[in-house]
């Protein structure tokens, strides 16, 4: 019934809102992920169309199905700071490490991310357990965002969990070309590379002094 209303085309934005509202009544996943994904495809969200939007797609158990219906309104619409909270607490939810790093990698990607954004994102990114996606999520935000000096420290502290000596040495470095690492940060970056095996702690201590 709400797929023949939206094949109907040309719905007003009050039709569009109805039809968010009413997607709650579908029981499969993958019924309301293509539902939502064709409205934002369709239709230019915003406002509380967005919050009911992701309000929805919460709901979605599926990992993969909930990371699909992100993204696409990720990739269209421009958040408040609330709903990126929402689409944050969503990535949070998430149970696989690869589907929640794609989430994170869409608001990094997408968005000029505030000081306080970046902290929540950060806090989102300590849930992921894998190295390999946690050192990916971590180089794209020191790579597309304008980190300041709170935010170079939080991504140091986070790289911190990667275990392995390869991955934490890609965020170092990908750190020191790009941002002047002083203080207690610079400590703390020193620290992470005496840990390392000699020839990352090489790599890692000459990107510092380049």
């Amino acid at each position: 019934m709400l797929e023949a209303f939206l094949d109907a085309g040309n719905l007003s934005d009050g039709d569009v809102s109805q039809l968010l509202g009413m997607s709650h009544t579908l029981e499969s996943d993958h019924q309301l992920a293509t539902l939502l994904e064709r409205i934002a495809r369709e239709y230019s969200l915003s406002g509380s169309q967005i919050t009911a939007y992701l309000e929805a797609a919460s709901t979605i158990e599926s990992n993969h199905q909930l990371e699909m219906t992100a993204r696409t309104i990720i990739e269209r619409a421009d958040f408040t700071g609330e709903q990126l909270d929402l689409v944050l607490a969503m990535a949070d939810g998430v149970g696989s490490d690869h589907q929640k790093a794609m989430i994170l990698q869409a608001v990094i990607d997408r968005r000029d991310l505030t000081a306080g954004e970046v902290d929540r994102v950060l806090r989102v990114s300590e849930g992921l357990e894998s190295d390999h996606q946690l050192s990916a999520t971590l180089m794209l935000l020191a790579t597309e965002q304008d980190l300041s000096g709170s935010g170079v420290s939080g991504v140091i502290e986070t790289a911190s969990r990667i275990e392995s000596d390869h991955n934490l040495a890609s965020v170092l470095v990908t750190l020191a070309d790009r941002y002047e690492i002083e203080g207690t940060a610079r400590a703390r970056y020193r620290e992470l590379a005496d840990g390392m095996g000699s020839h990352q702690r090489s790599q890692v201590l000459a990107a510092i002094v380049r």
